[in-house]
């Protein structure tokens, strides 16, 4: 019985990842109580009467939603006796030089999408930069610190822990794959997605895996997967995913019938140019990171939280 339970990484990885659920669960349960015992509305509005997608929406789920998955994983640590660290988000390296890089490709990176949109007769067109006012500055701060918290979500809850107990169960690339298909199938539910923007969505999720493996850990994801949607969604303007924000800087306007080039309504992520610009990407960090610093086998002593 104790080598169906426990293997050479100790509690074997299913078991895991069922507690895990397990424990996101209960911590929903657990809202779930909350919101009623409050008598505290459990979903938005829909169809016409659904708030827009603004800043504080976002920020506020997301870092939600990022506290739950945390915790989850905190609780882990503790359970199977290793250091946060070793799922991706080690604090000695926090918004280090791996985390800027990361921001400053992923901004470039959709701006040179739209940009070859144009090229390619895209129409893209700028509403024009609107006057520079506090509250212009408190809207770019406020979206910077959404997209943050969207981007320490969704590569912690796709490529942190679950990357790192699948990876100890059926290697590397098999989790790789399956955790992209899963962050591909939850951008379904984005009512702007079409299916060339989920086989995209798809294709991210193996980048991030890419850069996870080659810079050891998530802090280059986090911060290209923040300026990206930052620089679709407030910068330009343009949708994200399916989603357009009202709060932007540019206005961003793509016009043209033909949709590979265009996006359509996913928006850039759409365009076969974001799958150009992601084999770039692909390219320049297995150049800038030869090593594979990033592994799942080594004792729990040998890396610091």
């Amino acid at each position: 019985m104790t080598s169906v339970f426990i293997g050479s990484n100790g509690i074997r990885a299913g078991w895991r990842m069922l507690i895990f659920v397990a424990l996101i669960a209960a911590e929903l349960l657990l809202l779930v109580g909350l919101f009623k015992l409050f008598h505290l509305p459990m979903q938005p509005p829909k169809g016409k009467h659904a708030p827009p997608l603004t800043a504080w929406t976002i920020l506020l789920a997301d870092a939600a939603l990022f506290g739950f998955v945390l915790l989850a994983a905190f609780i882990m640590s503790k359970i199977e006796k290793r250091p946060m660290g070793l799922y991706g988000i080690p604090l000695r390296q926090a918004f280090g030089a791996k985390f800027w890089m990361g921001a400053l490709i992923g901004f470039t990176g959709i701006s040179v999408v739209i940009g070859m949109i144009e090229l390619a007769g895209g129409g893209v067109r700028f509403g024009g930069l609107p006057a520079l006012t506090p509250a212009l500055a408190g809207a770019f701060a406020l979206c910077l610190l959404a997209f943050l918290a969207a981007g320490f979500f969704e590569e912690f809850a796709f490529r942190g822990y679950v990357q790192y107990t699948l990876s100890t169960g059926m290697y590397f690339w098999p989790a790789a794959i399956l955790t992209s298909a899963f962050f591909a199938f939850m951008h379904t539910r984005n009512g702007g997605e079409t299916p060339a923007g989920i086989a995209q969505v798809f294709l991210f999720g193996i980048v991030f895996c890419v850069m996870l493996q080659r810079t050891g850990n998530l802090w280059f994801g986090i911060g290209y997967h923040m300026a990206w949607d930052w620089g679709q969604t407030f910068f330009y303007g343009v949708p994200d995913s399916g989603l357009k924000s009202p709060q932007n800087l540019l206005h961003t306007a793509i016009a043209g019938h033909t949709v590979w080039i265009t996006g359509g309504s996913v928006g850039p992520e759409g365009s076969i140019f974001t799958a150009v610009q992601l084999l770039l990407v692909l390219a320049f960090v297995a150049w800038r990171y030869p090593n594979k610093p990033y592994v799942t086998t080594a004792p729990a002593a040998a890396v610091t939280a």
